[in-house]
């Protein structure tokens, strides 16, 4: 019924039999043996294909199937790290990131021994400020990182001026379109069009990632990587040339992969098709704009971010007396609501999907209710969320 954030993002039976009917068909194929599953190599081709169609590649552009959006995140980190290696000599990497990007930027800088700069956003709205941006910037600079949208607030970040800046100091500009990979290239056709430019149109992007396994509707475990250029795909590439059981090349983080998921997720897109997607995408920012729309009418709440595509994020305003977490579990008490909790600032979000979208007046009444019953009940909802955030943060 669409009471949980993201995670479940279609939800009708028939369409999940389908997909997983197709998924054991295809469960014990493996993409790394070309020859012995070509079918799925074709597939796994096509999915890449139709969603370079999607972001508007150019000529010469491509990209890779992954296992999800932390995946690909890695892979083009790696990707920068070993371009700023071989174009430009850089021994000590960093990158510049939102402090609101996901935190798998951050994994990639463990990971791959890249400094990770985070820049400062702007309060309410969480754009990413872009003069910090650029205060940030020095020789080891590799790449710049924008969301479209934001996983905690579901802002757009400002993607043209991120690439005019990447482009003025000659490096690398990810967008990271995991969350509303299936969304923001459609919501110009759904009437709604994004704030801002998030595909290859806006030059200076040089890759871009995008999860079908979310609002694609594919299964888990689906995400495409999508590089302007050969030449910059070339560095995402793992190489052993001496091993004893021959030369190993691998584009990805995996040797082996599920067959099953991309040939799910070639099924799921062939299902839906261009003119289903912006069915769904309608629905789901027409959804997530309404409650967008109630929450400051809801005494003590106020949005954090802004709601562009498919994210919905609030908090309570400053001396209102209430705290969001404990919103949060009585809405859950009330209706089964489970809403991500967020920090810095504290909030919580509900990402819409096809289920939501269908309860979002639902969801606004019951939202009504629990700031109700927190204000007559403040000491049953001390504990809990409130409680766990309030000692990570003390």
């Amino acid at each position: 019924d669409g009471t949980i954030t993201g995670a479940v993002y279609h939800g009708e039976r028939e369409h999940m039999d389908f997909v997983g009917k197709v998924y054991g068909q295809f469960a014990f194929f493996n993409p790394l043996h070309a020859s012995l599953h070509p079918a799925t190599r074709q597939m796994d081709a096509e999915v890449v294909a139709m969603v370079l169609r999607m972001y508007r590649g150019p000529a010469g552009s491509c990209g890779a199937f992954t296992t999800g959006g932390t995946e690909s995140i890695l892979m083009a980190m790696k990707t920068y790290r070993d371009w700023g290696s071989a174009t430009r000599g850089v021994r000590e990497p960093n990158i510049v990131i939102p402090l609101t990007a996901h935190a798998a930027f951050d994994k990639a800088g463990h990971y791959f021994g890249i400094e990770v700069r985070h820049a400062r956003c702007t309060f309410p709205e969480q754009a990413v400020d872009v003069a910090h941006v650029r205060s940030l910037i020095d020789s080891n600079t590799v790449a710049l990182v924008g969301s479209a949208p934001q996983f905690a607030t579901g802002t757009i970040d400002p993607i043209e001026e991120l690439a005019e800046l990447a482009e003025a100091r000659g490096i690398g500009l990810h967008v990271d379109c995991c969350l509303g990979g299936f969304v923001v290239p459609f919501m110009a056709a759904a009437g709604s069009p994004p704030p801002h430019g998030f595909d290859f149109t806006v030059r200076g992007v040089t890759t871009i990632s995008c999860d079908p396994h979310k609002y694609g509707f594919a299964p888990k475990g689906a995400s495409v990587l999508m590089f302007r250029s050969k030449e910059l795909r070339h560095h995402m590439y793992t190489f052993a040339t001496e091993w004893t059981g021959g030369i190993y090349a691998t584009p990805t983080m995996l040797g082996s992969r599920p067959g099953g998921v991309v040939a799910a997720t070639w099924a799921a897109m062939m299902r839906y098709g261009e003119a289903g997607y912006v069915e769904s995408t309608a629905q789901i920012v027409g959804a997530t704009r309404r409650i967008a729309e109630a929450i400051p009418t809801i005494g003590g709440l106020e949005l954090v971010g802004r709601a562009d595509a498919c994210v919905v994020a609030f908090g309570a305003k400053q001396g209102s007396g209430l705290n969001c977490y404990s919103v949060a579990d009585c809405l859950k008490e009330i209706g089964g609501w489970e809403l991500a909790t967020l920090q810095n600032p504290a909030a919580v979000h509900l990402a819409v999907t096809l289920p939501t979208a269908k309860n979002a007046t639902r969801f606004v009444d019951e939202l009504r209710a629990a700031v109700a019953t927190v204000r007559s009940e403040p000491e049953k909802y001390k504990g809990g969320s409130a409680g766990l955030y309030g000692m990570a943060s003390s």
